[in-house]
């Protein structure tokens, strides 16, 4: 690959579940989920239920009323497989209630949609090497794919 020249491309794949007419696909990139546990830190602590090279989502536990402060402008993205990456800038884009307890003062389970912002080229190099390491993409299929996550096992994933 060259230095301008990304692995993943921008995508043309329509979603798999049909949307409601009023629905528009604005996603630039395909997302994709774990195949092991990936983790986010970004104030909150959170289980990554998708990924891109253009964002996450995830979920996570917080206690009713309780606004999450969204002011750092950047993150923490870490795998069960000890790959991570540090100060990766991230706006959010939603946060919304998934499940909430029926008692007044207890937790709920939101999901947080955040986009990268202002990557960096060793930044999205970088983050490229992570999903190759710790995705499943059906574009690649078995050893194709084990080839991929041998080169990126060879990366140190840390911005």
């Amino acid at each position: 690959m060259t230095k301008n020249e990304h692995f993943f491309k921008e995508s043309e794949i329509p979603p798999k579940v049909a949307a409601p007419k009023h629905y528009v696909e604005r996603r630039k990139y395909p997302r994709f989920k774990p195949c092991s546990k990936i983790y986010m830190l970004h104030p909150i602590f959170g289980s990554v239920t998708d990924i891109s090279v253009s964002g996450l989502a995830c979920t996570y536990f917080s206690w009713k009323d309780d606004s999450q402060e969204t002011s750092p402008v950047k993150g923490s993205i870490f795998s069960v497989l000890e790959h991570y990456l540090d100060d990766m800038p991230l706006v959010v884009v939603a946060d919304d209630v998934v499940q909430s307890s029926a008692k007044p003062i207890l937790t709920e389970v939101k999901k947080r949609r955040m986009r990268f912002s202002g990557l960096t080229e060793e930044q999205l190099e970088e983050l490229e090497l992570f999903l190759l390491a710790n995705v499943e993409v059906p574009e690649l299929a078995g050893e194709e794919q084990r080839k991929y996550r041998k080169i990126a096992a060879g990366g140190n994933f840390s911005s």
